[in-house]
């Protein structure tokens, strides 16, 4: 997949979850919005495959975390090895947004952090 411009590409469909969220392979190209959410929510990202690609959008006061099921595989600012990508910071939280994609070889989560104003924990 070309990098150029491809945080730019619309996502084909939205899904609010409002509790932990498994996310299947089945889901690519889907915008996860934590809309209406009482509490945190926590996505778990699939194995890894080429040509997977998520958004995650805070929307309620509510804490979001992205996490590989795989362990230390996201690649994100500063960090080549990170196993969990939280939005966690009080007052810091709606409109938090991320991207991750799979590289071509399948072996690392690329992780696009949207939204520089909204702390992001990475673990």
């Amino acid at each position: 997949m070309p990098a150029t411009f491809d945080h730019l590409r619309t996502f084909m469909q939205e899904a609010a979850k409002t509790a932990n969220y498994t996310v299947a392979a089945a889901d690519n190209g889907t915008l996860f919005t934590n809309n209406a959410a009482p509490g945190a929510v926590k996505f778990t990202l699939p194995a890894l495959a080429a040509g997977l690609r998520f958004g995650f959008q805070v929307v309620a006061n509510q804490n979001v975390s992205v996490a590989s099921s795989e362990g230390a595989n996201i690649v994100c600012f500063n960090n080549a090895s990170a196993s969990t990508l939280s939005f966690a910071t009080a007052n810091q939280l709606i409109g938090g947004y991320l991207i991750l994609e799979a590289n071509d070889a399948a072996t690392k989560w690329y992780a696009r952090h949207l939204s520089p104003s909204n702390a992001l924990t990475i673990a």
